[in-house]
């Protein structure tokens, strides 16, 4: 069910940018700027017969973003993420990994009513991360560039006060990995539509 939610939200979204049919009059003038914190937290247990696994997610973005025309918003952001994964079972571990990023982005804005609008980003990120493997005691270094489209909902309390929602991605990322017990390396190229509740952030902006 929470899938299915979060394609009907997604396909939404892109058939409102596809459509172009801002009727309602609002807009955001240029010269505009925002600040914007948004959190994730998630946790899920799957039961297979031979394996369990427990997974808990927190994260947190900081952005601060200006319109350069109607609607329309480039800026700079920063996050940090935690992962907390427990398998119990055939082949149980744990997994800790926590990771930084850093992402330019450009964001349009399309009013369906003068205090809902959807929204679309993209995005440049480049995160690293820290991943801990046990009982191996596995150590994995992780440097990620990624280009990514998310789209999000967006209800304006006032001028000044929004709330806000982002739900999935389309994304291409390179990963390069060092595992520093050995010293090895490798590296994985990915392109990914993402609905994981994960990554589903909600949070508030501020208009100045």
């Amino acid at each position: 069910m929470k899938k299915f939610t979060s394609i009907v939200l997604f396909l939404l979204t892109l058939q409102a940018f596809t459509q172009q049919s801002d009727q309602s009059g609002k807009f955001i003038n240029a010269g505009v700027w925002n600040t914007s914190l948004a959190i994730n937290i998630f946790s899920d247990t799957d039961k297979q017969p031979a394996l369990t696994s427990k997974n808990n997610h927190y994260g947190a973005q900081l952005s601060t973003g200006y319109f350069v025309s109607k609607n329309t918003e480039v800026g700079l952001g920063v996050g940090y993420n935690y992962q907390n994964s427990e398998y119990t079972g055939l082949n149980a571990q744990g997994r800790k990994k926590s990771s930084y990023t850093i992402n330019t982005y450009l964001k349009k804005y399309l009013f369906i009513l003068p205090k809902f609008a959807f929204s679309a980003q993209g995005s440049f990120v480049y995160s690293y991360g820290d991943e801990r493997i046990t009982p191996s005691n596995t150590n994995i270094k992780a440097h990620t560039i990624q280009l990514r489209i998310t789209p999000g909902i967006n209800y304006f309390i006032n001028d000044n006060l929004a709330l806000q929602a982002e739900f999935g991605s389309i994304a291409y990322s390179h990963t390069s990995n060092t595992y520093t017990a050995s010293n090895a390396k490798g590296s994985r190229d990915n392109f990914v539509f993402n609905l994981n509740m994960s990554n589903f952030y909600w949070g508030i902006t501020y208009y100045w």
